[in-house]
């Protein structure tokens, strides 16, 4: 399954932000995020089946993320 994702950043603390940051030189208030993420459906949930929650760890297959012209994708195996 995959769902996207899209929005403006609201705010940037610390080291990142950057006044007039454009993404890959900082960021800034107001800049456009977007995004996917794949979770693998088939992955077995961790916690017993009764309950109204669920906790799928490694499921997220793959994903990207873009902010202002800054681009980062993770794939399974990788972790940040």
């Amino acid at each position: 399954m995959t769902s996207q994702f899209s929005g403006n950043v609201s705010g940037v603390q610390g080291t990142l932000f950057t006044p007039g940051g454009l993404g890959a030189d900082g960021f800034n208030s107001g800049l456009k995020l977007s995004g996917t993420y794949t979770v693998d459906t088939a992955t077995a949930g961790l916690l017993p089946s009764g309950l109204p929650i669920q906790l799928y760890n490694g499921s997220v297959a793959n994903s990207n993320l873009s902010i202002g012209n800054y681009a980062a994708m993770l794939q399974v195996g990788e972790r940040t």
